[in-house]
């Protein structure tokens, strides 16, 4: 179950309050100043697990959280924050859950892109938040009306991550081979994509829309529950 209001920040979805599997209430929201070291601790803890990003730990200091500060608030890009609340009515927040994040091309040339990111603590996987947090950026990235393609990667290990993606409409670019090592071995990073909106003459040049994540049957705005059964474990 999911509810939304709408907080007069940058066009897209306000806050949503999202019911887990198990009951408890999770509020999406956007990132605030005061937000940034629970959320890298959050992170590391996440990090560390070793299975989903590609360090183990971030030094946390200072300056690093002023540089998520000036992320957060930059007003280009896209930083939501998963919180569980101790209840629905009091809205008193207990902790992070997790975090997705769109950021938008710097360069010139790829201003039109937005790279996207998510991780969830491992108490709060495979309760349907990772789908939940997918459908709130789609719908933020839908409204952006420069914004015409996500990319993202994941480690080929992360099968859940991948199935969760591709029900939304992401589709295989390529990989880097190898290209991550851990003492278990060598894995592949998955490069994925999904066009919000196409260029002209996309079509004509390059085949159909599905081909390439766009249109493509598993994602519809505000219909995401079918996803939830295939979650998204940690990145």
């Amino acid at each position: 179950m999911e509810r939304d209001s709408f907080d007069g920040q940058a066009s897209g979805p306000g806050e949503r309050l999202v019911h887990l599997r198990d009951g408890r209430a999770v509020l999406l929201r956007h990132a605030q100043e005061t937000d940034a070291h629970l959320m890298l601790q959050a992170l590391n803890e996440v990090a560390n697990e070793g299975r989903f990003l590609l360090r183990r730990a971030w030094d946390i200091t200072p300056e690093l959280e002023q540089r998520w500060i000036r992320f957060a608030l930059g007003g280009v890009d896209f930083l939501v924050l998963a919180v569980l609340l101790e209840n629905e009515q009091t809205r008193a927040e207990i902790e992070v859950a997790g975090s997705l994040s769109l950021v938008r091309g710097r360069p010139e040339f790829i201003r039109h892109t937005a790279d996207l990111s998510m991780w969830l603590r491992s108490a709060y996987r495979e309760q349907g938040l990772g789908s939940a947090l997918a459908q709130y950026a789609m719908e933020w990235a839908e409204v952006q009306e420069d914004l015409e393609k996500i990319t993202l990667s994941v480690r080929s290990s992360n099968r859940r991550a991948l199935n969760l993606y591709s029900k939304f409409g992401f589709q295989e670019e390529g990989r880097r081979h190898a290209y991550i090592k851990t003492e278990q071995g060598y894995e592949d990073e998955v490069l994925l994509s999904r066009f919000v909106r196409h260029p002209p003459d996309f079509e004509r040049e390059h085949g159909s829309s599905g081909m390439y994540g766009y249109g493509t049957p598993g994602y519809h705005p505000g219909h995401a529950g079918a996803l939830d059964d295939q979650e998204d474990t940690g990145e």
